[in-house]
């Protein structure tokens, strides 16, 4: 029987060899990368979601789009969690959802999924460690109509108010156009 840290790590791997469409080979498979060069952290009163800055993008019209993500985060307390979501922009249609993942412990995960027009975020109830990262994942499609309006953007909010949460620099989103049929 596959564990999930085992399904998990398999994950990884496939999302850093290029998801199938890039192979390791320096092919990129088509993907553009949104990716933070800087820890980016919030410590809100109260806790509220907040843009991750540059880890965004602006879907075109009538269009299929896949979406991955890789997060490593960390908490100010072990007892507060980091959460991370999804703010959708409008005009989009079927299929477009999103799967997140985030560890609130070595061996478990909480996850969430978001269906379009939906935004939210995954909770957690506490965190693995402050000073060692955690890995968040995120999958999903997006579908666009022929007018869409915004932007498909990754958020971040502490579970505890007035507590550090922190994306760490190297975190992505990819995305890529994919085929209609």
């Amino acid at each position: 029987m596959t564990t999930l840290i085992e399904n998990l790590l398999a994950r990884v791997s496939d999302l850093e060899a290029g998801g199938g469409g890039g192979g390791g080979d320096g092919n990129d498979g088509g993907w553009t990368y949104a990716r933070i060069s800087s820890d980016f952290s919030v410590s809100t009163n109260p806790a509220v979601d907040t843009d991750v800055s540059g880890m965004a993008f602006t879907p075109a019209a009538s269009k299929n789009y896949e979406i991955e993500g890789r997060f490593l985060v960390t908490a100010g307390q072990t007892a507060n969690g980091v959460q991370i979501g999804v703010v959708w922009p409008t005009g989009l249609v079927t299929p477009s959802a999103v799967r997140i993942d985030i560890p609130f412990s070595p061996i478990q995960y909480n996850n969430i999924n978001l269906p379009r027009s939906t935004n939210g975020r995954v909770s957690t109830q506490g965190t693995i460690s402050t000073s060692l990262e955690s890995l968040g994942l995120l999958w999903g499609m997006l579908s666009t109509n022929a007018s869409p309006l915004g932007t498909f953007k990754i958020t971040i909010k502490s579970e505890g108010s007035g507590q550090t949460a922190t994306m760490k620099a190297g975190s992505f989103i990819r995305y890529r156009e994919i085929p209609t049929s």
